[in-house]
């Protein structure tokens, strides 16, 4: 344009249009980005639940466990009282391993009465 005269001084640009597989690049990439964005504040929606609901239940749990444990303690003083009572030594005591073992074989007569009544005993087959 100098060897005519004239210079050329500003160019305003009014559109830029990419190639349309540049433009579709472009759209694929955010469509990933909200997809990631949309799957991590799902996860931290789940956890933020995941974690209110579990501090609502310690309580309970808490509460359960010692109930559980009074239970067994209770269970285990009744046990300790019939077997002195069975041996005629009100201060007889026991080591852990045989007091486990006298419980298991509570337990498992407890579990043969409740079969027994439940009916379906006569349908055991004992083997010789």
């Amino acid at each position: 344009m100098d060897s005519l005269g004239s210079k050329i001084l500003q160019v305003p640009i009014i559109e830029v249009a990419p190639h349309n597989d540049v433009a579709q690049a472009i759209k694929d990439g955010q469509a990933a980005q909200k997809a990631t964005d949309v799957k991590r504040a799902r996860a931290e929606t789940d956890k933020v639940r995941t974690s209110a609901k579990a501090k609502a239940h310690a309580p309970a749990s808490e509460i359960r466990g010692e109930g559980q444990a009074k239970a067994l303690a209770g269970q285990a003083a009744g046990y300790l009282a019939m077997i002195r009572a069975a041996i005629g030594d009100p201060t007889a005591t026991f080591d852990v391993k045989a007091a486990s073992t006298l419980i298991m074989l509570f337990e498992s007569m407890g579990m043969k009465r409740a079969f027994i009544q439940s009916g379906k005993a006569p349908a055991i087959v004992h083997a010789l």
